[in-house]
């Protein structure tokens, strides 16, 4: 091997084992260029959210990306097409929090505290006041206190920075929490004090200020907790404990976690997503789960259940027909709680109906599970029952005002490998790699670009004219 003065690589002779790094296993015995590698990108992801079949995920510049089912345009993008790799939806960089239901709608809150919906809106789940399906985002009141979100199938709920909690769409079993059956195409007050709220299928539960636990709407699979099978139409205390820290529904079940460490679950356990060992049974009231006191934070798909320890590993347990799991296996129905993989990278994970995705510690995405409408993001329909790594996709690069503009910019040769020519009169010109990272930036370069630094690669071009 040998690097040339301008930094080059060239390499020869014996390829048996892919040593000369061309790609193949051809022996050569002239040297023979190597392209530099590129290099991989960090992790750029910060929220998800998963539900049914499609995905919300907010990257590190604050963009919305959104991917998986869209037959009610609840991915936002102004089409009902599915998606399967991540699409970014508009150019906003002020998305903070994103919520997607398993009933095809979406709720998301930005930096300034205000509130967002799109997708179906049957039963004015969205909140703004209709029943009008939007395929776009759509801004909800004036408000700007929002802080937290959680969906069901077409009821929605929110909380706003005073501890509040607010309410809308159907109402069939006391979802809504009004101690009516009134539905309402927007958000409506139901009371103080609360910190965490988490949507069921047709019920919701919440934590107050105070670490007491609430639950209310259906609850003929033992979900709320209360120790019947009742429904509830107004928020209804679970005993007394004062110690809950986190909790997370399923479809028809419940999974929380103390701030003692300790585990509990209760609901409908047809799949084994309660964790105890059992199946086929209802659990009306929350019972503990083993003996272990080193739980941190739980999630809930619609047959599973994950949660986290102290060392930071996942575990899970429930159905896994279509690789849920994340262990390798489609094991059909998994009745305690197993590793999904010795991992202790994982920061965040968000539970769909059979797909699942976490964001690692350094920002990396993967998913894994069910995949017929392209939610994993990967570019397939192909499940996946191991974690599997999402790319970083390319942002939409903005700067040039008019089509027109773009359409008469001529750049040649392309490729090249020296130097680039611009057919009109140039202001600047920003040389952009595949993920989006500027590498360089000129002003004024008399309709010539000099490239012969970069390594060899596609790379995206943005030019300003003179005239803007």
């Amino acid at each position: 091997g040998a690097i040339l003065t301008d930094g080059s690589l060239v390499m020869w002779g014996r390829n048996n084992s892919g040593q000369l790094g061309n790609g193949t296993n051809v022996n050569k015995n002239v040297p023979t260029a190597i392209n530099c590698p590129t290099p991989i990108a960090a992790g750029c992801w910060i929220k998800i959210s998963v539900k049914s079949n499609f995905t919300l995920a907010i990257k590190n510049d604050r963009t919305l990306w959104a991917w998986g089912n869209n037959m009610r345009g609840q991915l936002g993008d102004g089409t009902t097409v599915n998606k399967n790799t991540p699409t970014q939806i508009g150019t906003d960089k002020d998305w903070a929090i994103v919520n997607a239901s398993s009933g095809n709608y979406s709720l998301a809150i930005k930096t300034n505290g205000t509130l967002w919906a799109w997708g179906n809106n049957s039963d004015g789940q969205l909140g703004d006041g209709t029943t009008e399906q939007r395929n776009t985002p759509i801004q909800i009141g004036n408000d700007n206190h929002w802080s937290s979100i959680s969906s069901g199938y077409y009821f929605s709920a929110a909380i706003k920075t005073d501890g509040t909690l607010w309410t809308w769409g159907s109402e069939t079993s006391g979802e809504l929490g009004n101690g009516s059956a009134a539905a309402t195409t927007t958000p409506q007050q139901i009371g103080t004090n609360w910190k965490y709220i988490s949507v069921g299928q047709y019920f919701m539960t919440g934590i107050k200020n105070d670490n007491t636990l609430w639950a209310w709407g259906k609850g003929t699979t033992g979900q709320l907790g209360t120790g019947n099978l009742a429904d509830k139409d107004i928020p209804t205390q679970i005993g007394s404990d004062t110690n809950w820290s986190t909790i997370a529904t399923g479809n028809e079940h419940c999974i929380a976690t103390k701030t003692n460490g300790t585990l509990y679950s209760w609901g409908r356990n047809n799949g084994g997503q309660l964790g105890d060992g059992t199946t086929n049974k209802i659990i009306s009231g929350p019972e503990q789960v083993g003996s272990a006191t080193d739980w941190t934070n739980c999630y809930a798909g619609e047959y599973t259940s994950f949660a986290f320890k102290t060392d930071n590993i996942l575990y899970a347990c429930g159905g896994g027909d279509y690789g849920e799991m994340g262990n390798g296996t489609n094991t059909s129905i998994n009745t305690t709680f197993s590793l999904v993989n010795s991992s202790s990278t994982m920061q965040t994970v968000d539970v769909g109906r059979f797909h699942v995705g976490a964001i690692l510690t350094d920002g990396s995405l993967v998913m894994w599970g069910y995949n017929l409408a392209g939610q994993l993001g990967d570019g397939t329909l192909v499940d996946k029952n191991v974690p599997t790594a999402i790319a970083c996709p390319t942002p939409i690069i903005t700067g040039i005002a008019e089509k027109t503009q773009v359409n008469a910019l001529s750049i040649y040769p392309n490729p090249a490998s020296d130097i680039l020519n611009f057919a009109h009169s140039i202001k600047s010109v920003i040389i952009y790699n595949a993920s989006g990272q500027a590498l360089k930036s000129v002003q004024t370069p008399n309709n010539q670009l000099n490239i012969s630094d970069l390594c060899a690669g596609a790379y995206y071009v943005k030019a300003i004219l003179q005239n803007g």
